[in-house]
């Protein structure tokens, strides 16, 4: 359906890496090669010709000073700090370290902290640890590293953070808060789970010649889509088109006081193409709705009605804002199981489900839940996100549920397959209301006709490319959901006209 890069463990890429190097490679080509596409990202970034190493003494400081001498040649200006003995480097290391000094290159081993300073337009190199690392830092290179965190330039990371545990995501003492990370051929599950999302900054793939058949054999923990696959998803308009054909939508949302979830959801829903939304408000103010959206008083006496009308639409939304109280909750169980047509629940829909996990479901559902609404689903107090991914799948599995579990990143989960990691977002996105956009824009797509797969994708990409367009204007501090919304035109703009990337 959508190409997909895999996201695998840190110690099953140097398992694959082990193999490539005993059946054909070399693994002094692989730092050659790797060193290469550091050096011509750097090269690209064309911000800065001072380059600064932090070195350590296994193979990732070996591809610190390969790239090292690839900017010499180009007219860089280098210097390096190497944290450990030089004499304790490994062979690789200490090979690029002959050949860097044979070039005059700067490198000094600080006694500690004091020792260490940064020029305001030099680039800061993370080579310090691998993707090997899992111990704790010792004293001085931690008050090292926490002095490096303080500076503001750029910071880039080989691989992965110093730090940074590949295969857990967590940090035991401190790490890199790296600006970018050059990950070498595939990412690391760490990058995406726990505290890692706190520290690679933006992800950048760097080939260093492993074969595709040696990165087949590696068992992925989850994927990442190819973003220019889903981009020709966005439905086609015709021009003979009604407002029913466009797509149809009916939400059962807001209540008195949250009225403004019902607005937000029906609002998104309409900007991302919907041709027509009718909501049933739950004894709320229908004057806080747009004049746009056609709204209905929740009679609860009479359900059989409403259940025509919400399976004459293309897509259904429910649960943002409809309140808690025990009669919504003996309705919506009531209607769950007749609904027929694909449908999203969300916000209170899922508080109610997580009261009854008996409840029937309608046959097509998308649930999108953030981690703490997935907590509670779960019936569990805490998890690690290890933990939450595992459940996730299980869950999905369980109950043939399509599932966006929101958050820094968001993963995506569908029945029986390899969840999906999100790149797209920003933190300005954990704000009041940018749940119900997302719902919205869900139901916006499926009412146009794309499958579960296909809405819940592309949903989640515009939804996070929106809220990346907002935050370069208004930053993350001051995004509110409603930005999403009316920013949502020049994203189907960017997308029409071919301006994603």
């Amino acid at each position: 359906m959508f190409k997909k890069m895999k996201v695998i463990t840190s110690n099953e890429m140097q398992k694959i890496e082990r193999i490539a190097i005993e059946r054909e490679s070399s693994d002094l080509e692989f730092m050659k090669k790797a060193a290469e596409g550091i050096a011509q990202y750097i090269i690209d970034l064309n911000i800065s010709k001072k380059v600064v190493l932090l070195l350590g003494r296994g193979n990732n400081a070996g591809d610190a000073l390969a790239a090292a001498l690839i900017l010499l040649k180009k007219g860089f200006s280098i210097r390096a700090y190497c944290l450990f003995s030089l004499s304790l480097g490994s062979d690789l290391f200490k090979t690029h370290l002959e050949l860097y000094k044979k070039e005059d290159g700067k490198i000094d081993v600080p006694s500690s902290s004091k020792d260490i300073y940064f020029e305001k337009n030099e680039i800061i190199l993370d080579g310090i640890f691998g993707t090997g690392f899992k111990n704790k830092i010792d004293k001085e290179v931690l008050q090292i590293i926490k002095k490096i965190n303080s500076f503001p330039n750029i910071k880039i990371s080989i691989d992965i953070p110093s730090g940074l545990n590949g295969n857990t995501g967590k940090v035991i003492t401190t790490a890199i808060k790296a600006d970018k990370t050059l990950f070498l051929a595939l990412p690391k599950i760490g990058f995406f789970i726990n505290e890692g999302w706190n520290y690679v900054g933006e992800i950048i793939k760097i080939d260093f010649g492993l074969k595709k058949e040696f990165l087949d054999l590696a068992k992925e923990k989850m994927v990442i889509f190819e973003e220019r696959d889903i981009l020709n998803w966005i439905p086609v308009i015709k021009r003979t088109r009604n407002k029913y054909e466009a797509g149809y939508v009916v939400g059962i949302s807001g209540s008195k006081g949250m009225e403004g979830a019902a607005a937000l959801t029906g609002l998104a829903s309409l900007r991302s193409g919907a041709g027509i939304v009718k909501i049933y408000l739950n004894k709320g103010d229908f004057s806080i709705l747009p004049r746009e959206i056609v709204k209905f008083d929740l009679d609860f006496k009479n359900s059989e009605e409403i259940i025509k009308i919400l399976n004459k639409a293309n897509s259904i939304f429910i649960g943002p804002g409809i309140g808690r109280d025990e009669e919504i909750e003996k309705f919506l169980y009531q209607i769950l199981p007749k609904i027929h047509v694909p449908c999203v629940l969300d916000a209170d829909a899922l508080f109610f489900f997580s009261n009854n996990l008996k409840c029937l479901l309608p046959k097509n559902v998308i649930m999108t839940p953030h981690k703490g609404e997935m907590l509670r689903i779960l019936q569990k107090e805490t998890l690690s996100d290890e933990e939450l991914v595992l459940e996730c799948k299980n869950f999905c599995k369980k109950f043939n549920v399509h599932l966006i579990l929101k958050g820094g990143p968001t993963f995506i989960f569908f029945p029986n397959e390899i969840p999906i990691v999100v790149l797209r977002g920003t933190p300005g996105l954990a704000t009041a209301g940018t749940g119900d956009v997302l719902t919205g824009i869900i139901a916006a797509m499926l009412s146009q006709g794309l499958d579960l797969k296909k809405a819940a994708l592309l949903s989640t990409f515009i939804h996070g490319y929106t809220s990346e367009r907002v935050a370069k204007e208004k930053t993350s501090y001051s995004m509110i959901a409603s930005d999403l919304i009316n920013s949502l035109f020049k994203t189907f703009k960017d997308i029409k006209e071919n301006n994603i990337f």
